[in-house]
């Protein structure tokens, strides 16, 4: 079994790739936990630096005040930020469509990808669809669709392998499983385009 902070293949066929988010290398883990324990620790300390200021000072001056102030402000900032951030991570499930192979290619709205798409679930329930485009180094997130889960919608995607366009039905089949969600498909010949023109 691997461990939950490493990549996890959940969906594999011969064009298609289906892999859970997962930490690249251990270092980016590490780092995480540094600078989490380092938020908890900041929090703590500006807590404790205003309690003692309150408690070893009966009179406090303006410039005490606003020095308790400022630690009070960080602690609550820092710890809410940290809170903030678990509730994300526990919510959060991203499952990444993978293309595999240099003939795979695809077209969304006119934009040509040979990356991926992630379906992404909160848990305010809004499923996010995002093109990952790249040419050369820079990489660009494109904003596709969102939908609420309790609210019908459409998701409209072209493809120009009909192998791939039949293998990524089944992924989308597999996603909507995994979020609980119902779908349907709709079959249009005007969806797909010819990329080689």
């Amino acid at each position: 079994m691997n461990p939950p902070f490493l990549k996890q293949k959940i969906f594999n066929n011969e064009s298609l790739e289906v892999c859970l988010p997962g930490v690249r290398n251990i270092s980016s883990f590490l780092i995480s936990i540094i600078v989490f324990f380092g938020g908890v620790a900041l929090s703590f300390t500006s807590f404790y630096n205003c309690v003692s200021i309150s408690n070893n000072t009966i009179g406090l001056g303006t410039a005490q005040e606003f020095t308790m102030a400022i630690y009070g402000g960080l602690g609550i900032t820092v710890g809410s930020l940290l809170f903030y951030s678990i509730w994300v991570d526990l919510g959060k499930r991203v499952i990444r469509f993978e293309p595999t192979g240099p003939s795979v290619r695809t077209v969304i709205r006119g934009f040509p990808a040979i990356n991926m798409f992630t379906v992404t679930s909160l848990k305010s329930q809004v499923i996010r669809v995002v093109y990952s485009l790249e040419s050369g180094r820079r990489k660009q997130d494109v904003f596709l669709t969102s939908f609420n889960k309790n609210a019908p919608s459409s998701l409209l995607w072209e493809i120009s392998d009909p192998k791939l366009f039949e293998v990524s039905e089944k992924f989308i089949a597999y996603v909507c499983k995994e979020l609980s969600l119902s779908w349907s498909t709709t079959y249009k010949d005007q969806w797909f385009s010819t990329i080689e023109k």
